[in-house]
């Protein structure tokens, strides 16, 4: 005979505690991801707390102990490496390739106003994402920078390169995180 379960004792089988710290847990990773993109917001250090939330209380299987601490530790390291690198790659490829601070600013805007155009559809704001730093750096670097046509373009495309390593770096992590989680 097959047993139907009524809602009633669907929602009494359930053991919540562990359903919202697995809600908490995936935001968390999939927050990492969008804070990866979005200059400002924290990505992969909350991705790293929904993985301490995982290793705290158990992950989709219910047991503690999902996550192993060799790996909560190794990706808390990892994410203190990509944190600092996303700080110091703009910066030095930016100098490396005759940059100012306003080429950096430029591109960060451009990211920024890339951002908006992710409403238009998925591939209008991928190409935005990528283009817009690139001409925002442009930009200020003649504009503020006080640059000619071919050093804008030099110190542009390094803001660029650091802008857009620095942004990979962070998303490559937030994505290993949220793996760990689910």
């Amino acid at each position: 005979m097959i047993e139907v379960l009524s809602i009633g004792s669907w929602f009494a089988s359930v053991d919540w505690g562990h359903l919202m710290i697995m809600i908490l847990a995936i935001g968390a990773g999939l927050f990492a991801i969008v804070g990866s993109i979005i200059p400002a917001l924290p990505g992969p250090p909350v991705g790293w707390l929904g993985m301490l939330l995982v290793f705290l209380w158990g992950g989709p299987g219910m047991s503690r102990g999902d996550i192993s601490l060799t790996a909560l530790i190794v990706m808390g390291v990892i994410m203190v490496i990509v944190s600092v690198l996303d700080y110091v790659l703009p910066v030095s490829l930016t100098k490396a390739t005759g940059g100012s601070k306003y080429g950096s600013k430029g591109a960060m805007v451009g990211l920024v106003i890339g951002c908006f155009f992710s409403v238009g559809g998925f591939w209008a704001g991928i190409a935005a994402m990528l283009v817009l730093p690139f001409f925002g750096a442009l930009l200020y670097e003649i504009i503020w920078g006080h640059k000619s046509g071919k050093a804008a373009a030099k110190g542009a495309f390094g803001s660029f390169l650091g802008l857009l390593s620095g942004t990979g770096l962070k998303l490559i992590c937030s994505c290993v995180m949220l793996c760990y989680i689910i």
